[in-house]
């Protein structure tokens, strides 16, 4: 209670203890001196006086310490801002039960009183002398101002004339303007409006005035409107908007806003000025725009791939010609080899059988036959020869294999559906691969591992299958090749392909192709089957490999392609397909399926791109005859 009534007395008043330290500082001296109570308490007059004044008020207090007589004083003081003031204090001097001595002080601020008093008697003498001037000069003034008021008169005529044309000016350009041009009140209702916006939303302005603006909003706009209105006028912001409006007869039109909330200078919002455009044949015209455009490009896309399609179709027909020409070339003279070998191995086991017959029945031939028997190492030759006649007829073998999975995989004289063995067809693809699966120096011999189970004959079309076969099967064996180059299967770890066949059902098969590889990111896979996409470097593939695949599988054969891929767990395509006939057109059926486009330049296997995304669909035309080349110079 006693502090509150302290603090409430105007005057400043301190208490000092004997080291002349503040110890209690009123709200009034707090304020006097221009500092906080908390940097005030526990200072002294030094910490925040110049020294001359603070050497006064120490003597001072000192003063009161020892004689135990209160005094009064006229002081000066400055305070925190620089001013000096001329102060009366009254100090007294207070002993607590303990004997402790505090001195309490009050300060009165004289400075006006004393300056008042010097000042008065100055302007009094001053006060005759000038009066009589400044009547002189007022009557001058009164004069010259006539003149300037009767001037002002004369230009503020002018202006208001010219007020007024730019009114008239304005006032056409509002009825005239074809804009609509709108005002209504915070609270929504209407005050002007002009011809344009009769026009566009109907209404006429004595159907208009006085009524809520909210008759041009249609129900389902108006929270969107609310929303709208209510930051126009919380924020004081002009804003744009494109709204939907109701006219007057009930048509649902498009309208542009330029809303502007009419702002005083005292920051109140009278009112909101709106210019509205009826943009609904814009709006028309751009959706039409919008539709053209979609179908220029459908029909641009389409035209792309059909391109595409043609040179492939030219393509694969070349392929296909190139394929049976090689089978057949090689075919004649591999018989005439493999017929002949059975009478040469016969011709050389007769001339072995005499030559016995001959050492036997002389063994001590002359010493020229000697020296050809050494010289032509008769017994090497003689185990060798059934040797190379083996090997021979091994290689035929193999030609023979590799010409009948040449024609299995082309399947130039099936261009209709028939019915075949799917294991055939997966088997000759294999066949075709055998040297991209073998050893090579940068990585192991990748296994293939085959699951068949009994699966019926199934209608399709088998070269179109081949296709597919050969893409995913190259890819798989690119996905292992990538993943053993950047190091993610360690050497003893076995690189493998597994293939797996099942009857899912009565009507159905299921083929399955699975690489230990290093999978496929998300992001890819939802990507794979479209057109065009590709993440291979420019002149390597065109992104219509697993898009044609998808073509041969779900369109041609109404089956099923999936991929199944983690990464970091290898990639797994599943194939479905029906048993039946796949309810297609037939002549649709016939056309080649088109295969990427061959690149100008093969890529060496030394050279071949740390990023490869595994799925990509590889060539074949490229791929073809490089196998071919192999397996003949093997």
């Amino acid at each position: 209670m006693l502090l509150q009534i302290l603090n409430s007395i105007s005057d400043p008043i301190f208490v000092k203890d004997s080291q002349h330290i503040w110890v209690f500082l009123n709200d009034a001296f707090c304020d006097f001196i221009g500092h906080k109570r908390d940097a005030l308490i526990g200072k002294t007059d030094y910490d925040f006086f110049p020294k001359e004044e603070a050497d006064v008020f120490w003597e001072k207090d000192e003063q009161v310490f020892l004689t135990n007589e209160s005094c009064e004083n006229e002081e000066f003081f400055t305070d925190s801002f620089g001013l000096t003031h001329i102060i009366s204090t009254k100090k007294t001097l207070l002993i607590d039960e303990n004997g402790n001595k505090f001195l309490v002080g009050t300060i009165r601020d004289i400075t006006i009183n004393i300056d008042k008093y010097r000042h008065t008697e100055e302007a009094l003498k001053n006060a005759y002398a000038q009066m009589e001037t400044l009547v002189i000069e007022r009557t001058k003034q009164l004069a010259e101002i006539n003149q300037v008021l009767q001037a002002e008169i004369a230009e503020h005529q002018k202006t208001e004339l010219g007020l007024r044309a730019s009114q008239q000016r304005l006032s056409l350009l509002i009825e005239q303007i074809p804009l609509a041009i709108i005002e209504w009140t915070p609270n929504l209702e209407v005050q002007s409006w002009n011809p344009a916006a009769e026009k566009i939303f109907g209404y006429t302005e004595n159907q208009i005035i006085g009524c809520n603006i909210e008759m041009l909003i249609p129900e389902h706009v108006k929270e969107h409107f609310e929303k709208i209105i209510g930051n126009l006028l919380t924020s004081r912001v002009g804003n744009y908007s494109v709204n939907e409006n109701l006219t007057a007869d009930g048509r649902i039109i498009i309208c542009e806003w330029y809303n502007n909330p009419l702002v005083t200078r005292s920051g109140e919002v009278i009112g909101v000025a709106s210019i509205a455009i009826d943009i609904t044949q814009r709006k028309q015209l751009e959706a039409e725009r919008q539709i053209a455009l979609s179908e220029l490009e459908e029909a641009l896309d389409k035209l792309q791939r059909t391109q595409i399609q043609l040179v492939q179709n030219e393509k694969m027909s070349s392929l296909g010609q190139m394929v049976a020409g090689i089978a057949h070339e090689i075919n004649n003279p591999v018989n005439f080899i493999y017929g002949n070998l059975v009478y040469a191995k016969e011709y050389c086991q007769d001339l072995f059988k005499l030559l016995k017959l001959y050492q036997h029945n002389y063994p001590q031939p002359i010493k020229q036959i000697q020296d050809c028997i050494q010289e032509i190492d008769f017994e090497f030759l003689e185990k060798d020869i059934p040797l190379i006649l083996n090997s021979m007829k091994m290689g035929a073998d193999r030609i023979q294999q590799i010409v009948v999975s040449l024609r299995n995989f082309s399947r130039l004289d099936e261009a209709e559906m028939k019915t075949v063995n799917i294991h055939e067809g997966i088997d000759s693809t294999l066949m075709i691969l055998q040297s991209r699966l073998n050893q090579q120096n940068r990585r192991p011999e990748i296994a293939v591992i085959k699951n068949y189970s009994d699966l019926p004959l199934v209608e399709c079309f088998a070269g179109q299958l081949n296709q597919v076969f050969m893409n995913i099967l190259i890819n798989a064996i690119d996905a292992l090749e990538d993943t053993f180059v950047k190091n993610k299967i360690v050497a003893k770890e076995v690189l493998k392909i597994n293939i797996n066949t099942q009857q899912i059902s009565q009507n159905s098969i299921l083929i399955s192709i699975r690489d230990n590889g290093c999978g496929i990111p998300e992001q890819i896979q939802q990507k794979i089957f479209d057109p065009f996409f590709t993440t291979k470097p420019v002149g390597r593939g065109t992104g219509l490999g697993l898009s044609i695949a998808y073509q041969i599988i779900i369109e041609k054969h109404q089956g099923k392609l999936r991929c199944i891929s983690n990464p970091g767990e290898g990639t797994e395509f599943q194939i479905e397909l029906p048993v039946g006939k796949a309810p297609v057109y037939l002549e649709r059926a016939r056309m080649p399926i088109p295969q990427e486009t061959i690149p100008q330049e093969t890529i060496p296997q030394e050279t071949i791109p740390q990023e490869i995304i595994p799925q990509e669909i590889i060539p074949q035309e490229i791929i073809l005859q490089e196998i071919i080349l192999q397996d003949m110079e093997n």
